[in-house]
């Protein structure tokens, strides 16, 4: 376990690294909160937890996160009070996943019952999936339709004028 500033920049090659040498968590040494005040700290401390998750390290915080993400991030490890106690129930293993194929996104969402398995295809919903990886804005106003479909699916996030694609990408099984 190491102690990870949320503050410090990260990369999913970086947290597999980590994960393939062995270690099975990150524990954030800052107090964490999550809403929409400071859409692009949110929105890449997000990307770490889901970037974590699909590596297969568990993420340990504290911290707060707006009654209005709560319900978008469940899939995710929760913060935790001080005295240790998760927001919400911890998740075995993520529980909004996808994984990528040459043209299309299969996506595979437990949170529902019963559990939802679908193939995204549609070129443009593909390729804003692929640039969301990196929170940031719309990449142009064609895909603000795109997103919003995606955003209803929960695959997407909006923080304000930000967006992040919250599903997670397996690269390596958790054990």
């Amino acid at each position: 376990m190491v102690d990870w500033p949320s503050t410090r920049l990260h990369t999913r090659q970086q947290l597999a690294a980590y994960a393939m040498a062995g270690m099975r968590g990150l524990q954030i040494a800052d107090t964490v909160e999550l809403d929409d005040s400071d859409p692009l700290p949110t929105a890449k401390f997000i990307r770490l937890l889901v970037d974590a998750a699909g590596v297969g390290l568990r993420a340990f915080w504290c911290g707060t996160v707006a009654r209005p993400l709560t319900a978008q991030l469940r899939h995710l490890d929760p913060p935790r009070s001080r005295s240790g106690v998760p927001a919400w129930p911890v998740p075995r293993r993520p529980l909004l996943t996808m994984r990528r194929g040459p043209g299309f996104v299969q996506v595979e969402d437990l949170r529902v019952t019963p559990t939802a398995r679908y193939v995204i295809s549609e070129p443009a919903a593909v390729s804003v999936l692929r640039t969301l990886e990196t929170p940031g804005p719309a990449p142009d106003e064609r895909a603000l339709a795109t997103l919003q479909g995606l955003a209803a699916g929960g695959l997407v996030l909006q923080l304000r004028d930000t967006w992040v694609t919250v599903a997670v990408r397996f690269g390596y099984a958790r054990a």
